[in-house]
């Protein structure tokens, strides 16, 4: 059975929980996902306990309350989601409810959707042991902003309109003034400052080493089939670094990247010359 069609942001959502995971410094075991599907947009949340009270709550205040309420929510049959508390949400919010065990999982895009995400979180979780929870908002950043191998855009970019500025460049090399090198207020922020560098460098490796390559192994195999695709402006490309020469000699290395990117076509010069943005620093490359 196939899923409905999902037409717009926030139409439909799924809603899952994982765990229990080794508990953190402050007592977390349980994660929260809910994903939108028409964006890929993904939301995060550590939990203490998974009652339909804890859900419904957070269903209302960061969800609702913020996307508006979604025409289907699919989930599992679990407990908190079969009470009475969550069922009479639903009902008063005119919110119809699916359950994936209705449906057959291979051809479920909840399922597709959640095999990844669960993956990737589940992995993380495990590389940050006691500390996962602090974590969990830079993952789901950098999941967003990351390219969706179904959607071919970033969730960013379909449920904001826009690619985020990733400031890691400006975080780490950005001087504070010398005049205040010796008061322990700088000495604060400049740690501080550090250690978010290296959080967000350590959470943006784990997800592009997860994605990146699994994003040019699909590109390699659809070009091995593709004569002569047409691009246009909005698209979502990666584009081929050119091989160095020396003296007419071409520099090859296995280790060498062969293309950047993502990058955002802004501009068409010619049937097949654009100018690009790179979205990680909103860099133009011609």
């Amino acid at each position: 059975m196939q899923l409905h069609t999902i037409s717009q942001p926030w139409h439909t959502i799924g809603i899952d929980i994982m765990g229990p995971f080794p508990p953190t410094a402050r007592q977390k075991r349980f994660l929260l996902v809910i994903v939108d599907y028409f964006t890929r947009w993904v939301e995060l949340f550590a939990l203490r306990q998974t009652t339909a009270t804890h859900i419904a709550n957070i269903l209302i205040d960061e969800i609702i309350c913020r996307y508006g309420a979604p025409v289907y929510i699919l989930s599992d049959n679990g407990p908190q989601f079969i009470a009475h508390l969550f069922n009479e949400i639903c009902v008063n919010l005119g919110i119809n409810r699916k359950f994936t065990a209705n449906y057959h999982p291979q051809t479920n895009t909840s399922e597709r959707v959640n095999r990844t995400l669960k993956a990737q979180i589940s992995i993380y979780a495990q590389r940050r042991p006691g500390l996962w929870d602090k974590e969990l908002q830079k993952l789901a950043f950098a999941i967003r902003t990351s390219v969706n191998d179904t959607t071919d855009e970033t969730p960013a970019y379909l449920n904001l309109g826009r690619d985020p500025v990733i400031p890691l460049d400006l975080i780490i090399h950005q001087p504070l003034p010398d005049s205040t090198s010796n008061t322990p207020e700088y000495k604060f922020i400049q740690q501080y400052r550090t250690q978010l560098a290296h959080d967000l460098q350590v959470t943006y490796h784990f997800v592009r080493e997860h994605s990146e390559i699994h994003k040019l192994s699909q590109k390699a195999a659809y070009d091995a089939h593709t004569i002569n695709r047409q691009f246009h402006v909005g698209d979502l490309v990666w584009i081929q670094i050119p091989t160095p020469k020396i003296d007419n000699t071409t520099i090859t290395h296995k280790l060498r990247p062969k293309f950047q990117g993502p990058c955002r076509l802004l501009e068409q010069l010619a049937p097949s010359t654009f100018i690009g943005m790179r979205i990680s620093n909103h860099v133009n490359i011609g």
